[in-house]
């Protein structure tokens, strides 16, 4: 079992060689570029995929499928996502669903899969009506917390996906919010904590969308060519500032999220007209309007009744990008 691998990936190695599986690793060409010779040493049958955010298609999900069936995995199989988000939520939503539902585990290679997308069972794919509106919620078995897969993320990269921390803290831990050290396995603590009370995302598990509904509609009008940790962060900045306007959130408070110094910029032509209508195609809506999880104060959301997240006017949110949009200019100049 020594391969010079870290104890913690020879003890996920152990669990998996335990449950006694045929095993498929499937990752993105990136990555099994990057990992060539660690993947080899793992000694397990792998699939290597494109990467990006398209990958999480239909088309994607039917290719990973025929793959298992051309190959001969039953019933007894388990599937290894490795690698970021992307592969996480498209392989766990082929895991679930596979024979009726085959073993998952996961080897989480970024700050949003490790933080975000390992934690609580969420998958999903994309479609051209909108992000992740296809999906379930299926556990794995395991996951290899692994944090050296994380020091080959470039400084831009990391810093991205760092949005996903920063959401947490905003929404959930003042103190890790203005830490100097924003510990990746605190935030990871704060999600699981909220999954384990509301596993099934029907009522507090909503307050991890908070940036994620202006978020999923920017990375929709991109064409998905824009991040999601890029989009996070505008999603951050778009939502404090409309929990500043509709009174919730103080000025102070708002101010210190100014001070993260968010790039405002869209690189694509966005209207407020076009931004709305991607908007109510977000799966948190009721009755077509837009709902958004809204900061109290830092660390903390609004609820009512029970309720995280809440509907916001029309004429609110176009009036909120008009602010976003000035001052977004303002900071290009």
């Amino acid at each position: 079992m020594d391969r010079n691998f870290s104890y913690t990936v020879t003890s996920f190695l152990r669990s998996v060689s335990q449950r006694g599986c045929r095993v498929l690793l499937i990752t993105d060409r990136n990555l099994a570029s990057i990992y060539a010779q660690f993947l080899k040493k793992l000694g397990f049958e792998i699939l290597v995929i494109d990467s990006g955010e398209k990958v999480k298609s239909r088309k994607q999900k039917a290719h990973i499928e025929d793959y298992l069936f051309k190959k001969g995995f039953l019933r007894n199989t388990e599937l290894i996502a490795f690698g970021g988000g992307v592969i996480l939520d498209l392989v766990g939503f082929v895991a679930a669903t596979y024979m009726r539902g085959v073993n998952l585990s996961l080897i989480p290679t970024s700050i949003t899969a490790f933080c975000d997308a390992s934690i609580g069972g969420k998958n999903g794919i994309n479609t051209e009506h909108g992000k992740n509106l296809i999906g379930n919620f299926y556990t794995p078995i395991e996951v290899c917390l692994e944090q050296s897969f994380l020091s080959t993320l470039s400084k831009e990269l990391y810093q991205e996906q760092f949005s996903e921390v920063i959401k947490i803290a905003l929404t959930s831990d003042k103190a890790l919010f203005f830490s100097e050290d924003k510990s990746l396995l605190r935030a990871r603590e704060l999600k699981e904590e909220i999954c384990r009370l509301d596993l099934l995302e029907k009522g507090q598990r909503q307050i991890l969308n908070f940036g994620h509904t202006f978020a999923h509609a920017y990375e929709y009008l991109s064409g998905f060519s824009e991040s999601h940790g890029k989009a996070v962060w505008k999603g951050i900045y778009f939502e404090a500032l409309l929990s500043h306007q509709l009174g919730f959130l103080s000025l102070k408070d708002f101010e210190q999220i100014q001070q993260l110094n968010i790039d405002l910029t869209i690189p694509f032509e966005m209207s407020g007209e076009e931004l709305y209508k991607a908007m109510l195609l977000d799966k948190k809506n009721k009755e077509q309007e837009p709902y958004f999880v809204l900061l109290k104060s830092i660390g903390s959301v609004l609820e009512y009744e029970g309720r995280f997240a809440h509907p916001v006017s029309k004429e609110k949110i176009m009036e909120t990008y008009l602010i976003y949009q000035r001052e977004g200019l303002c900071a290009a100049l």
